[in-house]
């Protein structure tokens, strides 16, 4: 039997200039009213979202849970946010089934960055 609502996880990154003002309760709030400004009641209520990583990482990887019927909806909303008077940049990067398989590939994108940044320094 299939579940009628299965979770996804979404794993995003937040680029901002000032990345430590973004707190995880202003961007849920801001998601929440949005969703229901764009789409209605009905849909924010089906859309069951929810961000799975309260500690915001410094780098601005996070993660949101989704109803699957709802991921384009949630990417759309994603796309207009502007906080805090300061205008913000979020890159989505893949769409998992579990919360085990979505931390790993943060993990993965965080030592691929660190990396780059570092590669980049000894080439200077």
């Amino acid at each position: 039997m299939v579940k009628e609502n299965r979770r996804r996880y979404i794993i995003f990154r937040v680029i901002a200039e000032k990345p430590e003002d973004i707190k995880p309760e202003s961007l849920g709030a801001y998601i929440w009213d949005e969703i229901k400004n764009i789409y209605g009641a009905d849909i924010a209520a089906n859309i069951q979202f929810a961000i799975v990583e309260k500690n915001f990482d410094p780098k601005g990887w996070n993660i949101i849970r989704v109803n699957h019927k709802y991921i384009e909806h949630m990417k759309t909303i994603l796309s207009f946010a502007h906080l805090f008077e300061q205008p913000i940049i979020i890159r989505f990067y893949k769409v998992t089934g579990t919360i085990k398989k979505a931390r790993q590939i943060i993990n993965e994108l965080m030592l691929k960055t660190q990396n780059t940044v570092n590669e980049n320094k000894t080439d200077n």
